[in-house]
């Protein structure tokens, strides 16, 4: 998966950073503050097999892919204001923040946002706007 290859480099990234080299465990802090949710949030009912909640694969067009993958996609779309090739999703998070200033704590906890407002847009809980538009969203599509 891309987010794989995003994670391994985003904390490979964070295990090496000379600002942070007197805490050796700064990798694991971030880890555990804002990727942790990532690769644990479990669901109750199994989809597909799958049950941590950002590995459930989503249709995206013809093809499934994990929800953390659409929503680094979108995170990234967001960020560049380009249009992006999901299929080139790890190479487009890479040559971003190479051109990025922004300090990698801060890009994760920017991320971290990001996610609970996807979630709530993807999987939204009651009957508030976000659970009701999701309804028509998905009426729309199997009505045409």
């Amino acid at each position: 998966m891309p987010s794989d290859l995003i994670r391994n480099t985003v904390f490979q990234q964070a295990a090496a950073d000379p600002e942070h080299a007197a805490n050796e465990h700064y990798a694991d802090e971030l880890y555990a503050k804002y990727w942790h949710h990532f690769d644990n949030d479990r669901i109750e009912n199994a989809i597909k097999g799958e049950t941590r909640y950002w590995h459930v694969e989503e249709r995206q067009g013809r093809l499934n892919r994990p929800r953390i993958d659409l929503f680094i996609f979108h995170f990234l779309t967001m960020k560049t204001g380009k249009e992006l090739a999901i299929g080139q999703i790890f190479q487009e998070f890479r040559d971003w923040r190479d051109d990025s200033n922004e300090g990698l704590e801060a890009f994760l906890s920017e991320l971290k946002r990001y996610a609970s407002i996807f979630r709530s847009l993807i999987s939204p809980v009651g009957e508030g706007r976000a659970a009701t538009f999701r309804l028509h969203c998905c009426v729309e599509v199997l009505h045409g």
